[in-house]
């Protein structure tokens, strides 16, 4: 568990998400203004189970194996086809072994108590892949968020987009496909069930939304190492030191096949988070209606005014709690497996309930 700066944190990791979640909150000022109906706000009972997107899902992901197996060195072309054709013939893509069932048994997990979560909210802040309307996303960016005033800190902890998930009505699946199949509601519930958390309110907003954000703060400025560079194969893009707009900042952020993937592309987006909430200059309300005009259309949450109002003490309160950033799953707690990263559910649901939920 790392303990940092407070703003160094905020803008490292959550950026223009945290700062988006911050502001649905804090619009409750400003509903005199009607900048609140210029959000997205979706209420949970309309949000739709999209069967189809699993349908596409599956089929990315069966095309994404084929190539891995086609490209993979080593291989004669006898084991090459033998593996190809297992690859044809598997039903289920995600299909844990007996040894790995046992790590994700959560049947003792014991039921969260009220008294556990007194001093204490939760909200899940998500980055989505969504390029257009037509589908929620994957949940590229899961963040949970936990102010607790027992021990005056707020917990940013962080879910891996490929970490094990048994989707409620769906089953075992990388964790981003609950958010892609049925939006924040199924994420949240998976979420719950998997991980042992208490949340019901989630904010998020879209990569593609944030290429325009970007360029409205006048782009970011990003050191490349030179593998980076090279991979972006952009002209004028080169290793150190480039001021990158909408565009090209997203298509950084998003490199996964440069250094260690997913872990590694966390990174990235910390660093373009950064930068966008260090030009986020708001010293009075004015400013932060200005900003709420600018960000709140592309942001999508659960929270009614009501909730929002309801909140803002709470926020205000928290504003110099101690910062704690962690990240599920947890070092040298987990495996992988049919793609998934497997963790110890036990040990993990323990650690996470013991660090976000601390009486003292």
């Amino acid at each position: 568990m790392k303990k940092i700066n407070v703003k160094t944190i905020i803008g490292a990791l959550l950026g223009a998400i945290l700062g988006v979640a911050i502001l649905v909150l804090l619009s409750g000022y400003l509903r005199v203004r009607g900048i609140l109906n210029k959000s997205n706000y979706v209420e949970d009972s309309k949000v739709q189970i999209r069967l189809e997107v699993l349908e596409e899902l599956d089929k990315q992901e069966r095309q994404r194996r084929r190539e891995q197996i086609e490209q993979q060195e080593g291989l004669d072309e006898e084991e090459r086809q033998r593996l190809l054709e297992e690859l044809d013939n598997e039903e289920e893509l995600f299909v844990l072994s007996p040894g790995m069932e046992d790590l994700v048994d959560n049947q003792d997990q014991e039921e969260l108590q009220e008294e556990m979560l007194e001093g204490t909210y939760s909200i899940l802040l998500v980055g989505s892949d969504r390029q257009d309307h037509s589908w929620y996303g994957n949940s590229d960016g899961m963040i949970l968020v936990t102010i607790n005033h027992n021990v005056q800190k707020i917990f940013l902890m962080s879910f891996m987009r490929d970490l094990y998930a048994n989707i409620p009505g769906i089953g075992v699946r990388k964790m981003n496909a609950a958010y892609a199949v049925g939006g924040g509601p199924l994420l949240l519930q998976t979420l719950q069930q998997n991980y042992g958390v208490s949340v019901s309110d989630y904010a998020s907003v879209d990569f593609a939304a944030m290429e325009d954000l970007i360029d409205l703060f006048g782009g970011v400025d990003i050191e490349l190492n030179e593998a980076e560079a090279e991979y972006m194969n952009w002209p004028g893009i080169t290793a150190g030191w480039n001021h990158l707009n909408g565009e090209l900042a997203l298509a950084y952020a998003r490199i996964r096949q440069v250094g260690n993937s997913d872990w590694e592309r966390t990174e990235r987006q910390k660093r373009v988070l950064l930068e966008i909430y260090n030009r986020m200059n708001f010293n009075s309300v004015e400013d932060l209606q200005n900003l709420a005009n600018v960000i709140l259309p592309y942001v999508t949450h659960n929270l009614t005014e009501s909730e929002i109002l309801a909140l803002l003490p709470v926020i205000l309160q928290a504003k110099d709690y101690e910062l704690v950033l962690d990240r599920v799953p947890f070092d040298g707690t987990y495996e992988f497996q049919s793609e998934i990263i497997v963790p110890d559910l036990a040990y993990t649901v323990q650690r996470i309930r013991e660090e976000i939920y601390a009486k003292e």
